[in-house]
């Protein structure tokens, strides 16, 4: 019997560990400037890969030029900005990843209202995971770009290019097509819309249909040749202004507007509003659906969870650790964690992980941010012709990275500029020079360090 007593103590001293270990695994968890390398707290775009590997856009200021995008892998956290990296420009507005595991940038166009000079010049970025390559307009096109997609049929990329105004007059946007060597483009006379139209979303589904969301027009649905407008003249949509679009697994649309949510199952509309449902705010920022076909909602006071029945959960600043009222951007990663951008009007709050029971596979303590100066080996090593360098700083300081042969001379300036504290990866190619030993050579403040790099041809 004593025996049988110690057994069962045992049994809940571990059933208690094990109990108290799962609830000391956070709910949630926020990055913000302060405790990560992120440069702004307002974030853009969420995007995420194949190994669940996730892509962080954030908002670059208008006056110092901070922003960036990050890539997120497990706990390692790396920076891409203009000044280590061939990205167009600080601020991805939507961000994809295609067939061939190649991520695609929407990078917003920035204008000075008054005098019409350009702020940030937009346009397209694609990294291979070793090169960048950029597009920008042509005559036929703005750079507003507003949203992408992938054609999974054929690794298309689809993109939404919204109008801007400069000084009052309207630069009209269109949607632009890109197969891997040329463009094209159907602009708002293609789909007989009017003058005051705006792209704003797009969607390519499992069956090749293109679903693009306007501001003033409505929904149009697009099989490559023909296309049909739902508006509020000719559905139940809940609104002409749509903000986004997402498929669900068992096939139903969802589209967020500023009047409330709607489904779509091809044939009827389901029409979701603070009058006759659990929907905290009627105007929709973003939707994400998990594999159960579980809705995440967000909206300007809250992040909603729906079951696609009756049931709403709303989780704000009074009742979770959300930090932001307003939730712009939802994704649900392979794990079943929930990333999230959220902000109290134009004042960005960071970056938030979220799971119910427990965040998966990330640090419970953050520890992102680099403590102290390093320069990593390049990788390949032996390479040719291009490699790849890395290094962390901990503090803002005027840093250089240069690129010296056998003899001394210096060779290739990789960067030479005021930086933030972060980790830095840069891809140098050497293609120009014969093979050899050569060395990197990183100057950040009082710190130095360099490591020795062969060039076989």
């Amino acid at each position: 019997m004593n025996a049988l007593r110690q057994i069962l103590r045992i049994i809940v001293v571990i059933f208690l560990m094990l109990n108290e270990s799962y609830s000391m695994v956070p709910e949630w968890i926020t990055f913000t400037t302060s405790n990560s390398i992120l440069r702004s707290n307002f974030i853009t775009a969420l995007a995420k890969e194949p190994d669940n590997t996730i892509w962080v856009g954030t908002f670059s200021h208008t006056v110092t030029g901070l922003g960036g995008t990050v890539r997120i892998s497990g706990n390692s956290w790396s920076l891409f900005d203009t000044s280590n990296s061939g990205i167009k420009n600080n601020t991805a507005i939507s961000i994809v990843v295609d067939n061939n595991n190649n991520k695609w940038f929407g990078c917003a166009l920035k204008i000075d209202g008054f005098t019409a000079s350009v702020l940030d010049s937009g346009g397209y970025s694609r990294y291979n995971g070793t090169t960048w390559s950029n597009w920008q307009s042509n005559l036929f096109w703005s750079d507003n770009i507003q949203d992408l997609s992938i054609d999974r049929s054929n690794n298309n990329l689809w993109s939404a290019v919204g109008t801007f105004f400069i000084q009052g007059n309207p630069i009209h946007g269109t949607v632009a097509m890109f197969n891997g060597s040329a463009w094209t483009f159907f602009n708002r006379a293609f789909f007989g819309l009017p003058n005051n139209n705006s792209f704003r979303s797009i969607l390519v589904d499992n069956n090749n249909i293109k679903w693009i969301g306007t501001i003033n027009n409505g929904l149009i649905r697009f099989d490559g040749t023909n296309y049909t407008i739902f508006n509020n003249n000719n559905s139940q949509i809940p609104s002409n202004n749509i903000y986004d679009l997402e498929m669900a697994p068992d096939g139903t649309l969802w589209v967020g507007t500023d009047f409330g949510l709607g489904k779509f199952d091809g044939t009827d509309w389901t029409v979701y509003r603070t009058s006759n449902s659990g929907l905290s705010y009627n105007l929709v920022t973003d939707v994400a659906i998990e594999n159960n076909n579980t809705i995440w909602v967000g909206t300007l006071n809250s992040l909603m969870k729906f079951d696609g029945n009756n049931n709403w959960t709303k989780f704000d600043t009074a009742n979770s650790e959300i930090p932001g009222g307003v939730v712009d951007q939802i994704l649900v990663d392979n794990l079943g964690n929930k990333w999230i951008g959220s902000r109290d009007f134009q004042i960005g709050k960071g970056l938030t992980v979220f799971k119910e029971g427990g965040v998966v596979g990330l640090n419970n303590s953050i520890t992102t941010l680099p403590q102290s100066f390093f320069l990593r080996q390049n990788y390949p090593n032996p390479f040719n012709p291009s490699t790849i360098i890395e290094f962390e700083i901990p503090k803002e300081n005027f840093t250089e990275l240069k690129i010296y042969d056998l003899l001394g001379k210096e060779v290739a300036v990789i960067v030479s500029a005021h930086l933030n504290h972060g980790r830095y990866t840069y891809n140098w190619d050497a293609g120009s020079l014969p093979g050899g030993v050569y060395f990197s050579k990183l100057t950040s403040g009082n710190f130095s360090d360099a490591k020795k790099m062969v060039l076989v041809k």
